[in-house]
C-alpha cells in the first residue's frame, strides 16, 4: 500500500508507477492501493489523476497487465441520479487507485 499526500500530478503518476514496478518484481502479490488522505478530495481533480495515471502506465508499457479501479468519497456515476445506490460501490473513506493484476481479473471472470 502506498500512501500519498499530495495534489501534484507528477507525484502521483510517479507514486503509481512505482507501485507498478513494486508488483512487477513481487509476483506473489495480485494488487496494491495508492491512497490519498490527504488529497485529490475534489472528485474531478481526482479523476483527471485518474486518466492521467492511466495514460501514464500505457505509455509504460502496462497497458493489458494492470488496471486501475478508481474509488472516492464522493463518486458519482455520470448519468445516474446522485442518490443512486449504486455509487456506493466506488466509494471509499479517501480517494484510492487499486491496482489490479488484469490476468488475476481473467482468471477469477474464468472460474466465476
Amino acid at each position: 500500500m502506498h500512501w500519498v499526500n499530495s495534489n501534484k500530478l507528477s507525484v502521483i503518476t510517479q507514486e503509481v508507477l512505482t507501485a507498478c514496478e513494486q508488483l512487477d518484481t513481487n509476483p506473489e502479490t495480485e494488487t496494491t492501493l495508492v491512497v490519498f488522505p490527504q488529497s485529490l478530495q475534489d472528485f474531478n481533480r481526482y479523476l483527471d489523476a485518474l486518466d492521467t495515471c492511466e495514460g501514464a502506465l500505457a505509455s509504460a508499457g502496462y497497458d493489458g497487465i494492470y488496471q486501475l479501479a478508481s474509488f472516492h468519497p464522493d463518486y458519482l456515476f455520470d448519468g445516474e441520479p446522485v442518490d443512486d445506490a449504486s455509487h456506493f460501490t466506488n466509494r471509499a473513506p479517501f480517494p484510492i487507485m487499486h491496482i489490479i493484476r488484469e490476468e488475476s481479473i481473467d482468471t477469477v471472470l474464468k472460474t466465476y
